[in-house]
């Protein structure tokens, strides 16, 4: 069994513009949007067992490094453009991730991202380390330069 003893827990709010428009992003941090630009991202549905919706409550499994990662999504507000997961690895993490798009002109948005860790296992300094602060500014970017790629398609 896992030894959740020694955990710890960190929180990173990071940031970035991308040139479209906030209603285009959105979409783009939902389950099945992340396929799109995210290499490798694979997320299957597990309720509802047949559709993967952008819906409060929706659970979907990830397959991670460590093994697999089960999410829910906690809150969606399609409205002000805000979503909330929370992501579980066994063997390695719990995360409270919410990601908000913001309208800065017509085709002009900023992607804001809070990610609150709780790393424990033999994987916790791995974890700790992604989510130092050089760590996350490099998510944000990779995300930045991933979803460009892929808005030029």
């Amino acid at each position: 069994m896992t030894n959740l003893n020694h955990a710890e827990q960190i929180t990173r709010d990071g940031e970035f513009e991308l040139p479209c428009a906030a209603d285009t992003a959105y979409p783009l941090f939902s389950p099945e949007g992340e396929t799109h630009w995210v290499p490798g991202w694979s997320a299957k549905p597990v309720f509802p067992i047949d559709k993967m919706p952008l819906e409060t409550d929706a659970v979907f499994v990830t397959e991670e490094p460590h093994g697999p990662a089960t999410w829910m999504i906690s809150s969606v507000n399609k409205d002000t453009w805000r979503t909330e997961y929370v992501a579980f690895e066994p063997k390695s993490h719990c995360g409270h991730i919410t990601v908000r798009v913001e309208a800065i002109a017509t085709e002009r948005c900023c992607v804001h991202a809070r990610y609150t860790i709780t790393a424990f296992g033999e994987h916790k300094q791995e974890f700790m380390q992604a989510f130092s602060e050089e760590g996350f500014a490099a998510r944000m970017q990779r995300w930045k330069r991933w979803i460009e790629t892929y808005l030029q398609l």
